[in-house]
């Protein structure tokens, strides 16, 4: 695990994913730009700020299976409690996205 590159990263709010529904981040091809990052996060904003759980960045690998080994992801939170509501942290997310994709 590890010895692969990040093939992409959504965000969605934890043991939520399916009923909120993630947000593509990025995937592999595409270039970095927190920006844009940034833009889509507040595009969904059920999932910027939420009471239901914390935020979680989801770091999926070998989505195709084109490479030995298993499918998997690895999930980090990106977000702050303030109250009875999970924001996301938007420095933390810019740091952990960089950090796993060698950036």
């Amino acid at each position: 695990m590890l010895n692969t590159a990040v093939d992409s990263i959504n965000l969605s709010v934890f043991n939520h994913w399916l009923s909120v529904g993630p947000v593509e981040l990025w995937e592999k091809g595409n270039s970095y730009n927190l920006e844009e990052i940034q833009a889509k996060i507040k595009s969904r904003p059920e999932i910027e700020i939420t009471s239901l759980n914390y935020q979680g960045l989801l770091f999926r690998f070998n989505i195709k299976g084109a490479l030995n080994g298993p499918f998997y992801g690895i999930k980090t939170p990106c977000c702050n409690k303030v109250g009875d509501e999970w924001i996301i942290d938007y420095k933390k997310t810019n740091y952990w996205i960089k950090l796993m994709l060698g950036l």
